[in-house]
């Protein structure tokens, strides 16, 4: 098992109202352990001293399409936190996922990264290699493809964010969100092109998703009752396993053996 470390989903701008937003340029003033650190220094460096020689890490990730990636003041918190995971362990390279590629190019965030790190936007992959310092990028989260378990849709078709009146889609797992892509396009990616070195599925196991987020606001969804919505729930789900083990009908890893093909579980 290939493992990439993640540490943060949100740096100092908010992603929710009690995320780590609160304590991350915060300074520990009040455990027996303080140490004058702020807490994303602190809590970057024990995630690196626990976990570095386990023999399953081969990357760390500073960040999960943090906000940052889009400011001007992200490449200072990138380069701080890259140095000193550097520090820590020289054997490994850092990266961090970004969904706003484009914007972390324009403001050296993504040249700054030892491997920088792509979610999505896989068409946008040669921009970013050539940005790259190392030359070469990894898909730090992809595919994203939703079903429902045990509901078939006809005719069989790839769709984007369709939402039925039952609150279900298609068990096909050829439907997928508005920011993301069928798994195929991603393992035609990789094996065109050499610089693309993995990609880490969204997601392993399966996570509980209810459809709402696939959802906009119009006559068509009103018409789907709260009710029908909340039965879908533990239905509609984002993942390639399920947590007992069974595989999904078209699971994003079920594809030919190959370099750099990994799986992204939370």
């Amino acid at each position: 098992m290939m493992v990439m470390a993640e540490s943060f989903d949100m740096w100092k701008i908010p992603k929710c109202k009690n995320g780590y937003a609160r304590f991350f340029d915060e300074t520990d003033t009040e455990h027996v352990n303080a140490d004058g650190q702020k807490w994303y220094l602190r809590d970057i460096s024990n995630l690196v001293r626990v976990n570095r020689n386990h023999p399953s890490i081969v990357m760390w990730s500073i960040g999960n399409e943090v906000p940052e990636q889009s400011h001007a003041d992200g490449l200072y918190y990138s380069t701080m936190m890259q140095d000193l995971i550097h520090r820590l362990d020289g054997t490994r390279p850092c990266t961090q996922g970004m969904n706003s590629g484009r914007a972390a190019m324009e403001n050296g965030i993504w040249q700054s990264m030892d491997i920088p790190g792509w979610n999505y936007h896989v068409m946008e992959y040669p921009a970013g290699e050539k940005a790259s310092k190392s030359g070469i990028i990894v898909g730090s989260e992809t595919a994203s493809t939703i079903s429902s378990r045990g509901v078939y849709k006809f005719p069989v078709t790839e769709e984007v964010q369709t939402m039925y009146p039952d609150g279900q889609v298609s068990s096909y797992d050829l439907t997928v969100c508005h920011w993301s892509n069928l798994p195929d396009d991603d393992w035609v990616m990789q094996d065109l092109d050499p610089r693309v070195i993995g990609e880490f599925v969204w997601t392993g196991l399966i996570i509980w998703e209810s459809p709402l987020h696939m959802m906009k606001t119009g006559p068509r969804e009103a018409a789907i009752s709260a009710s029908t919505i909340w039965q879908a729930c533990p239905r509609t789900v984002c993942g390639s396993i399920a947590p007992i083990g069974h595989p999904r009908r078209r699971p994003c890893t079920s594809f030919p053996t190959g370099p750099g093909r990994v799986v992204k579980a939370r």
